[in-house]
């Protein structure tokens, strides 16, 4: 009887030490979200991504540390400030690890449609980006539109249609992708 109110006390002291370890940790990475949160507000992104990596090394679960550190990267493409800075050629790593990000916030997560805009976002910045980097031939564009569209151009429709299947009346998807087909020539869709 001895034994087996041995094992029974030994089996609830080791749930509650994982438990208390467990809360430690999201307590630390909410700690380093914070810090990154404020790192951000102070326009220091390259800090406020190296925190956001450490509040996710500690809860790789949370969907909202990977939203926001998916934001912090679309910020510093959109508007070409550190850890970009005037080295467009570092577009691209920034943009995946954005996209990775809003990815693993969707797959952790009830439906996001807020991280499937946001993937659109980098991608179309992402276009931005190629257009200036590389030079362009014009003598491969076509008469119709859809010959000109990017790989990058197609990645954002899908992501806004994927945004749009969870929330098909908000205003602001809806305005972003008419807003993509606008500026792309595509008129009648």
């Amino acid at each position: 009887m001895n034994i087996l109110r041995w094992i029974v006390t030994a089996a609830v002291l080791a749930l509650v030490g994982v438990t208390a370890a467990a809360s430690g940790r999201r307590l630390i990475a909410d700690l380093e979200r914070s810090r990154a949160d404020a790192r951000f507000a102070a326009g220091d992104l390259a800090g406020a991504l190296a925190a956001y990596d450490v509040a996710l090394g500690l809860d790789p679960f949370n969907s909202v540390a990977h939203t926001d550190a998916g934001d912090t990267a679309a910020y510093a493409l959109a508007y070409r400030v550190e850890p970009l800075g005037s080295q467009p050629e570092m577009a691209p790593a920034l943009a995946l690890q954005g996209v990775r990000r809003f990815l693993q916030a969707v797959a952790g997560a009830p439906p996001a449609p807020w991280s499937w805009a946001g993937v659109a976002r980098i991608y179309e910045d992402l276009r931005t980006y190629r257009l200036l980097i590389e030079e362009q031939d014009l003598s491969r564009l076509g008469t119709d539109p859809m010959e000109n569209l990017l790989p990058e151009d197609r990645l954002a429709e899908a992501a806004l249609l994927q945004a749009l299947s969870y929330e098909p009346t908000n205003y602001f998807f809806l305005d972003s992708l008419g807003e993509l087909y606008w500026r792309r020539g595509l008129r009648d869709r």
